[in-house]
């Protein structure tokens, strides 16, 4: 309905796709590796196909953001040359709406990339949308393939960076269409279009990587990067599950090289400190699943590798914040607005 798509989205309307079809991951998770074999284990392990099931709920369902709580979203998808991408547009919900189009400088649009679980409207994912609308950020979330309602693909480190590229090239692409030496598509005075809104980037658990490298390998004005329950590389984090050590070490092989056949290595530590962008690194020392010293490890590494304008904040065992639940942490909406007025005169200097 008209509701759906508010978000004023630029381009072709994709039509005749089956974006709810139930089709099994199985096939086309892991395609090209040997069912049993260590890199096929881990590869499941890392992607967590039974947790993205819709058996017993209905991905249908990502189409209206109000059944998720978020009355000021918008559903919508973006077109990417392998594949379609749901995605959601937030806007401060103290604000009337505002197409993503019309954003000006003055405004901070978050791009947010997820971990390896569920979809972009699992529940502590929207209660932390809901802190970004609380302090007037806008926010694009969205959905890698094979998860949510978008497109079908064999999964790879390759193919969740490639989504999050083609997310933060089709943002950017929507402001260079409306600059000053292109047609007024935003209907704002030159002065007012000449730049897009303070983009910052955040990344979760799996979704760290994915948004480190992303931003990384493109050339593009990101002033800021959160990483949220970071690791360092994927290989460290597989290795502090005794099962995974001792599997490879009773099959007499290197885990490093196992990720590298199952293409799911996560070398954050060697993006990280090509980013000029300051860094954000959140971490809980409760977290069970990415334990905070492998945080601290990126953190480190990347300082002795050059990069300064990197922050850590680890919020201790007694706020029991595990691995999602860093938005309720005391104080983080005062340490986000810190982190923002730092973005802004990075763009500033910069940009």
């Amino acid at each position: 309905g008209e509701e759906q798509f508010r978000c004023d989205c630029i381009g072709d309307i994709v039509t005749g796709l089956d974006l709810f079809g139930e089709e099994s991951d199985e096939d086309d998770s892991n395609g090209s590796l040997e069912k049993g074999s260590l890199p096929y284990i881990l590869k499941q392990i890392i992607f967590l196909p039974l947790v993205r099931s819709y058996v017993f709920r209905s991905r249908e369902n990502l189409a209206t953001p109000a059944k998720y709580g978020l009355e000021n979203a918008a559903n919508f998808y973006i077109a990417t040359e392998n594949g379609t991408l749901g995605a959601w547009y937030l806007w401060p919900a103290s604000t009337a709406y505002s197409p993503i189009m019309r954003l000006t400088e003055d405004s901070t649009l978050i791009i947010y990339m997820h971990g390896n679980s569920l979809d972009r409207g699992f529940s502590y994912r929207v209660e932390l949308y809901k802190v970004f609308s609380k302090l007037g950020f806008y926010l694009i979330t969205f959905d890698y393939r094979s998860y949510g309602d978008s497109s079908r693909v064999e999964f790879s480190e390759k193919t969740v960076v490639d989504d999050g590229m083609a997310v933060l090239r089709w943002v950017e692409d929507l402001y260079k269409m409306r600059s000053s030496d292109g047609p007024n598509l935003s209907g704002l005075s030159e002065s007012k279009q000449s730049r897009g809104p303070n983009m910052i980037v955040w990344g979760h658990s799996l979704g760290t990587a994915v948004a480190t490298r992303a931003v990384a390998e493109l050339d593009i004005k990101v002033s800021g990067l959160v990483l949220e329950s970071p690791f360092n590389k994927m290989e460290d984090e597989v290795k502090r599950f005794k099962v995974a050590t001792w599997t490879a070490w009773v099959m007499g092989v290197d885990i490093g090289e196992v990720l590298s056949t199952a293409e799911v290595q996560f070398l954050t530590e060697d993006y990280l400190p090509q980013i000029q962008a300051p860094t954000l690194v959140l971490h809980s020392d409760d977290d069970p699943i990415v334990p905070s010293y492998l945080g601290e490890r990126l953190v480190n590494s990347t300082i002795n590798s050059g990069k300064k304008n990197i922050q850590l904040v680890r919020f201790g065992k007694e706020h029991r914040l595990r691995h999602r639940y860093i938005y309720r942490a005391p104080g983080v909406e005062n340490l986000l607005e810190e982190f923002v007025k730092k973005t802004e005169q990075f763009r500033e200097d910069n940009y």
